[in-house]
């Protein structure tokens, strides 16, 4: 089987998975369901207004609507110590699926302020590796460059922790956007550089990258805006080729 029938194949299996799931999501519970809802959170100590309430509300609404009572109940209400986005220590209440009594509110927190390694990841992905603007022009031609990202970025990630173990760090220390800046310098050199002079610039540049680190920046929050301007001028709203024609010429002055 083809590459191309493989990827026609997983493109209708996802198109498939995502009709079933919009059929089978039940619609807007009725009132009868809300009102027992909200019993079933005060019951549980989550009040109108407290944290996590209106999570609450809305997951055992959906059990109770579904048919599945017990899954109505099984939440749990813990206290977590984090920072909040001024940096400043405090402790709130959150709800959640997870019932394991050996997993404390310190552990929540910890898994709370770690959300920032996540949007970063985000970001390298789309700005310092450049895929926040996908270039090619076909479905399959698309999917090959998400891949070449991804396959790149993960390389990438495996010569961080290389250096970073070298090194005594952990691989979360390690800059990537200065990683990614010394292998490209690194590459040229290393591909024409003899056999046995490659491995003395490999370990320079694990040393490199190792001394490119990220700042401990606990509770960090960023606002959500950007603040570069856009810069002034229409978009352009049709093929190129097309609105290079004479006729369309006078749209774009």
């Amino acid at each position: 089987m083809t590459n191309s029938r493989v990827h026609a194949f997983v493109a209708l299996g996802g198109a498939l998975i995502v009709g079933a799931f919009a059929a089978f999501v039940p619609p807007i519970p009725p009132a009868s369901a809300q009102s027992q809802a909200q019993r079933i959170c005060r019951e549980q100590g989550i009040s109108p207004g407290s944290d996590g309430y209106e999570y609450c509300l809305s997951q055992a609404t959906r059990a109770l609507y579904v048919g599945e009572p017990g899954l109505a109940r099984s939440f749990a209400r813990v206290a977590v110590d984090a920072r909040d986005k001024n940096n400043r220590a405090e402790q709130f209440h959150v709800v959640s699926t997870i019932l394991d009594a050996s997993i404390d509110g310190g552990q929540f927190g910890d898994l709370y302020e770690r959300r920032w390694e996540g949007e970063v990841d985000i970001r390298s992905i789309k700005s310092v590796m450049q895929m926040d603007v996908l270039r090619c022009k076909t479905p399959e031609m698309v999917r090959k460059e998400i891949w070449a990202h991804l396959l790149a970025y993960n390389l990438l990630r495996t010569v961080m922790a290389v250096a970073a173990g070298e090194n005594g760090l952990e691989p979360r220390q390690v800059s990537f956007t200065g990683a990614k800046q010394a292998v490209t310098a690194f590459a040229p050199k290393i591909e024409a550089a003899r056999p046995a002079d490659r491995p003395a610039l490999i370990n320079a540049l694990l040393v490199i990258i190792a001394y490119h680190r990220v700042g401990n920046r606990p509770g960090r929050w960023e606002p959500h805006a950007r603040k570069r301007r856009p810069k002034p001028g229409a978009r352009l709203t049709q093929p190129r080729a097309e609105a290079k024609l004479p006729e369309n010429r006078s749209k774009w002055y």
